[in-house]
């Protein structure tokens, strides 16, 4: 974000064409890996909050958006951010700008 790595949260992935998803925890330095091979197309990238695993009392834990992030980023119909998937391994760097 603003040129900085940002991890504090997950990247989705949507084909609004065809409903095609993915989406990966970032990772500290702000890298992702989708597991999975995902179809050619375009995608709407944004954010979500990290998955995290519930408490030891087995109740879920609240999660939120990081209100540092603008809100636009938050959401698939908002985000601006389009990736582009070819066939073969991709590599791609996603900007959040303030």
């Amino acid at each position: 974000m603003n040129g900085e790595p940002y991890e504090n949260a997950a990247i989705m992935f949507l084909d609004l064409n065809s409903g095609q998803a993915a989406g990966a925890d970032i990772d500290a330095g702000g890298s992702f890996t989708i597991a999975e091979p995902m179809h050619t197309g375009t995608y709407k990238a944004y954010l979500a909050p990290r998955s995290l695993p519930p408490e030891e009392n087995g109740q879920p834990i609240p999660v939120s958006a990081d209100s540092a992030v603008p809100e636009k980023y938050w959401n698939e119909n908002t985000t601006d951010i389009e990736v582009e998937v070819k066939e073969g391994e991709n590599s791609t760097t996603i900007a959040l700008e303030k």
